[in-house]
């Protein structure tokens, strides 16, 4: 499991490069430019949580419970759930975090 808290390169991905390509357009789609989806992610301290299909609870549990927590609430209320090539997903999901508390957006 890998965390990218800053605009995901093609290098940060031991994945095939028609997955990686695909999961690029999807994350640039809503801006005109990927210089504007760039800032947005900056701004809002938006964050890519790659799980690799070998990843265990043991892996997680090294993580923060902040980040575990978020993890759960992605798997559980995905805003979009993208399919990708190669049988990988792309999974969005919005969250406010308040102090220590996560709160789901309404």
């Amino acid at each position: 499991m890998r965390l990218i808290n800053r605009w995901p390169e093609a290098t940060d991905f031991e994945l095939p490069k028609n997955t990686v390509q695909e999961m690029m357009n999807l994350i640039t789609e809503p801006f005109d430019s990927e210089h504007e989806a760039k800032a947005l992610w900056r701004q809002l301290g938006t964050a890519l949580i790659v799980i690799d299909p070998d990843d265990t609870t043991e892996v997680l549990e090294a993580f923060s419970d902040r980040l575990v927590e978020q993890i759960r609430f992605a798997l559980q209320y995905p805003e979009t759930d993208d399919a990708l090539a190669n049988d990988y997903q792309l999974i969005l999901s919005i969250s406010i975090i308040v102090g220590a508390e996560l709160i789901p957006p309404f």
